[in-house]
């Protein structure tokens, strides 16, 4: 239906379209900026952990 919307040849139904996506990247902007932090954050954990295993497995395999 939204593609339908936006295609539709009334202006009143282009503007609402135009609104509704002007809505729709507002809240995804506000919930990327929320789970950015929590993604950046868990990234370096796996990292760290990664690298941490790997130290652990080169100490294990060298002595």
């Amino acid at each position: 239906t939204e593609i339908f919307l936006c295609s539709g040849e009334v202006t009143f139904i282009k503007i609402f379209c135009v609104f509704e996506i002007v809505i729709l990247i507002q809240l995804l902007y506000k919930y990327i900026g929320l789970t950015f932090l929590g993604t950046y954050f868990f990234l370096c954990i796996s990292v760290f952990t990664d690298i941490t295993e790997k130290n652990k497995y080169k100490n294990y395999k060298y002595f």
